[in-house]
């Protein structure tokens, strides 16, 4: 099967969800897995959840949270980790903010 597109997006992570949602048409999305998500995904098994790696996203503002969660329909669990960083001889707070992606 031959097939013509203008634009031809190598990976269904969130890089390449995100080429295909705003290039909108004309584009070709291939995966080599059976599910979208990448590296950033959450594989189901016998009833239990397994990250394929670490995928933390920190966003800037909830524009792109919004966007993951409305338009790609992404779980998002938020977890607030309170962090030290050593810093004049003495440790400081530090607030890190930590999403996990659950795809479904």
């Amino acid at each position: 099967m031959t097939t013509k597109t203008k634009y031809l997006i190598i990976g269904a992570g969130l890089t390449g969800l995100s080429a295909a949602y705003h290039l909108s048409d004309n584009y070709l999305l291939v995966e080599s897995s059976d599910f979208p998500g990448g590296t950033a995904s959450t594989v189901k098994l016998e009833g239990f959840k397994l990250d394929n790696s670490v995928h933390v996203l920190y966003f800037r503002d909830n524009s792109i949270k919004n966007w993951i969660e409305n338009i790609l329909k992404v779980d998002l669990l938020m977890n607030k980790r309170i962090s030290s960083v050593w810093i004049n001889g003495k440790y400081a707070r530090f607030l890190f903010n930590i999403i996990y992606l659950i795809f479904p």
